[in-house]
C-alpha cells in the first residue's frame, strides 16, 4: 500500500491522508464519503463514536452510532473510522474519503508506527481495511463538516 502526505489548496494547508489498497472493491466504481466523528469523557473513559455515509448524490445511506470504553479521545475518533470503513468494504465500495475532524487520525493512518501502543492495533485494522479498496482518503475537515455524526456520537455517549 501507499500513503501520500497532505497537500495545499487556496493557500491553506488541508491535511490527508490517502491510501491505496490492493483490493479492488465493486466491479463497477463506487465512491462514498464517510463523515465520522467520536465524543468521549476522560473522567469516566466513556466514548461514542459515530459516522454517516453518504453517496455520490448526498444522500445518507447508512450510519451508527455506539458508546463503549476506551483511553483517549483518539481512540474514539479512528474507530470511527475502522468502524465506518469495515462497513464501506462490505458494500463493494471502490473509493472513500473519510471526513474527520481528527488530526490525529489523520497524521496516526499516515505513520501508525509513530502512534501512541494502545492507538497502533487500531491503526492496523484500519490500514488492513484499506487493502480492500481501492483507494481511501481520510482528510481533516473542520468541525461543522462532521455536525451530523457529531449529533449523533453525543446522543450515544448520553445514553448511558
Amino acid at each position: 500500500m501507499e500513503a501520500s502526505a497532505s497537500a495545499k489548496l487556496f493557500g491553506k494547508e488541508i491535511s490527508s491522508v490517502d491510501i491505496r489498497g490492493e483490493g479492488v472493491g465493486g466491479s463497477v466504481s463506487r465512491r462514498i464519503v464517510l463523515v465520522t466523528d467520536g465524543a468521549w469523557l476522560s473522567r469516566s473513559l466513556l466514548g461514542a463514536f459515530a459516522w454517516v455515509a453518504i453517496d455520490q448524490n448526498g444522500v445518507c445511506m447508512h450510519s451508527q452510532a455506539k458508546q463503549i470504553r476506551a483511553h483517549s479521545a483518539a481512540m474514539v475518533e479512528i474507530l470511527a473510522g475502522v468502524k465506518a470503513l469495515e462497513w464501506a468494504s462490505m458494500q463493494g465500495v471502490s473509493e472513500v474519503v473519510i471526513q474527520t475532524d481528527c488530526l490525529e487520525f489523520v497524521r496516526c493512518a499516515r505513520s501508525p508506527e509513530f502512534a501512541h501502543p494502545l492507538l497502533q492495533p487500531l491503526l492496523y485494522d484500519f490500514i488492513s481495511l484499506c487493502s480492500k479498496v481501492l483507494l481511501v482518503r481520510v482528510i481533516k475537515v473542520c468541525r461543522n463538516v462532521v455536525k451530523k455524526a457529531h449529533s449523533l456520537a453525543k446522543g450515544a455517549l448520553c445514553s448511558y
